[in-house]
């Protein structure tokens, strides 16, 4: 991308990575590719992941299907993908959103990636959810598990941005 349009403004669109692991699974769940509960998929993922990573660092066009559907928790290390992002490009290109305000203040968000990208402002004449899958949220077994598991992630996380993120 870098060597493409290296001026580029990029959007980061960023969710609880609890919220955001629990909902890639009933996603996984509903379209038929899970067929694990999800504490067994957490427990396997380290191992359906297992040199997926360097398969797609060593070729560029090796998609992974197990990293695409199986990466619950791997998904949520957002630090370590901003930083990998921010070697190709300056971090005044990069804007990150937490996609909880761009759901609950759309106009508000929407103007602030207006403004970023240099863009008249605009007022959206229609918001709300849009492919917006159903299943019951929060109270989960793993849950409390997770989200002691990601508290140091996120906390690198708010130093690298400077702002905390409410995780």
């Amino acid at each position: 991308m870098a060597e493409v349009v290296p001026a580029a403004r990029l959007i980061v669109l960023l969710r609880d990575p609890v919220d955001r692991a629990f909902s890639h699974y009933n996603h996984s769940i509903r379209v038929g590719i899970e067929t694990l509960p999800f504490d067994e998929a957490v427990k396997k993922e380290k191992e359906r992941l297992d040199g997926e990573l360097e398969k797609m660092i060593a070729d560029e066009a090796y998609l992974s299907k197990n990293h695409r559907h199986f990466s619950y928790v791997t998904r949520g290390y957002y630090v370590e993908q901003l930083k990998e992002l921010s070697k190709f490009f300056p971090r005044e290109q990069i804007l990150v959103i937490k996609s909880e305000d761009l759901f609950r203040r759309t106009q508000e968000t929407y103007e602030k990636i207006l403004e970023f990208l240099g863009l008249e402002l605009w007022t959206l004449k229609q918001t709300g959810p849009k492919n917006q899958g159903s299943y019951s949220k929060g109270g989960f077994a793993l849950e409390a598990e997770l989200r002691a598991h990601f508290r140091p992630y996120n906390e690198q996380l708010n130093d690298y941005l400077g702002v905390d993120l409410g995780w």
